[in-house]
This record gives structure tokens, C-alpha cells and sequence, in this order.
């Protein structure tokens, strides 16, 4: 990593790709394309400085495309799930959806009770 403006997610992707552990592996990858979208890495950025203690703010705007971005990963995820018929995939889709749509609104409350999320 001779990057210099590295990014708290850069550096936490990269202790997952040095895991030994094939699953911290596999979400470093997943992470890596996630973060190539802008406000997917700004919000899981904020996430991670969040979770060390402390503040960072957000646009609401940024959230919610960081939540289209995340919806369309599940689904393609889903759709390469050849074990499944198309029916499960549409029931999981709608499911991951309502699910993932419940959280986003659960952070931005949080974000907006904690004076981080920027209302544009």
C-alpha cells in the first residue's frame, strides 16, 4: 500500500485481504468493488470512523446512493445463486431490499440524532 492518501477503508480492506480466514477474504474483495462507487466508500468510511468513537458527517444524499449501490450488489449476488429458482431470487431480492431500506433509515436517524448526517 504506497498509496498516500489512503483512506480508513483502504487500510481495513487490507487487513481483511491479509486474514487467513477465506471469509474476511472474500468480504475484502466484495469491499474492494463496493468502495469504486464514491458515496459507497464515503458511507462505509464513515461507518468504520464511527465505529472507532469518533464523528464524521454525511450527506443524506450520499447515504441513500451508497444504499442503491449496496441493494444492487445483493442482487446481482442473488442472481448468480444457481441453486435457487427465480422465484426464491425475486422473494430474496424483495426481502434483502426491505431489509437493507430499514437499516438505511435506522443509520440516518442515528446520523441525524448525532448531528452527522447533512441534510441537501
Amino acid at each position: 500500500m504506497e498509496n498516500k492518501n489512503l483512506t480508513i477503508v483502504d487500510l481495513f480492506i487490507d487487513i481483511l485481504s491479509k486474514n487467513k480466514d477465506i471469509q474476511s477474504q472474500n468480504m475484502g474483495k466484495r469491499l474492494k468493488v463496493f468502495i469504486r462507487i464514491p458515496e459507497c466508500a464515503e458511507f462505509l468510511n464513515v461507518i468504520i470512523i464511527n465505529a472507532m468513537g469518533y464523528k464524521s458527517q454525511i450527506k443524506s444524499t450520499t447515504v441513500d446512493k451508497a444504499v442503491e449501490c449496496i441493494i444492487k450488489q445483493s442482487n446481482i449476488s442473488v442472481d448468480e445463486d444457481n441453486s435457487l429458482d427465480e422465484h426464491q431470487k425475486q422473494q430474496i431480492k424483495k426481502d434483502n431490499e426491505s431489509i437493507l431500506r430499514m437499516c438505511a433509515d435506522i443509520t440516518k436517524n442515528k446520523l441525524k440524532e448525532t448531528e452527522q448526517l447533512i441534510e441537501d
